[in-house]
């Protein structure tokens, strides 16, 4: 699901980013955003438009990285 709103957002030019901020455990941040007792924060997605986009990398096939 996170995916499909990163694609959808780049279409759009909006860049997205997954991160996991160490603030997340922060009582002030985690009553700021509502989050209950017993809920946990994984991640946050950091939504923006960027200044500048990045180059593509080259593509490195599967098998050259996957050991079976």
């Amino acid at each position: 699901m996170i995916q499909n709103f990163q694609l959808a957002a780049w279409e759009a030019g909006v860049g997205v980013v997954w991160k996991t901020n160490p603030f997340i455990h922060s009582p002030n941040f985690r009553e700021a955003v509502g989050v209950k007792p017993g809920e946990k924060i994984v991640g946050l997605l950091h939504i923006g438009y960027p200044e500048q986009v990045p180059a593509v990398r080259p593509h490195t096939d599967a098998r050259e990285k996957l050991i079976i």
